[in-house]
């Protein structure tokens, strides 16, 4: 995936664009990176993946808080509490 300053996807949007759409194109502004442009179905992949990995994370802490004796009950409390 190449990197591109913000300056020069400005001036050669419409020939990085589909560079873009195949490989990605990495945009840096003031020499610091600042966003990813990628192909929708690339996106949509990674999301699926995170929300997969999140869900898989949250089964596991789960689990482990019943294997601790935490009900539902007791986290209800725990959340209601303010301070």
């Amino acid at each position: 995936m190449r990197t591109v300053s913000d300056e020069e996807i400005r001036r050669r949007w419409s020939e990085l664009r589909a560079e873009a759409e195949r490989t990605g194109i990495r945009v840096h502004a003031e020499g610091e990176p600042d966003l990813v442009v990628l192909p929708s179905e690339e996106y949509e992949r990674y999301r699926k993946l995170v929300a997969e990995k999140l869900i898989d994370m949250t089964d596991r802490i789960g689990a482990e808080a019943l294997r601790r004796g935490l009900t539902e009950e007791m986290l209800d409390e725990l959340l209601a509490d303010e301070s």
